[in-house]
């Protein structure tokens, strides 16, 4: 998990892009072989509604499922 304060989901949605964007190209050896992954990301905005950061959280990480 990777908290951005101060971070619209603009600038959030951005990030996470380029953070996949960059695993994706990543090229890994290993015994002779090589190996590509990719990696799925989740966004979430905490807003008042949620009434402590421990729910925030724990609904964020259900929906990543």
């Amino acid at each position: 998990m990777t908290l951005l304060p101060e971070t619209a989901f603009p600038g959030a949605k951005f990030l996470a892009e380029r953070l996949r964007s960059e695993v994706e190209k990543l090229v890994i050896s290993h015994e002779d072989k090589k190996l590509q992954v990719t990696i799925s990301i989740g966004i979430g905005t905490y807003q008042k509604k949620y009434p402590d950061a421990e729910t925030f959280f724990k609904l964020v990480d259900q929906a990543l499922y």
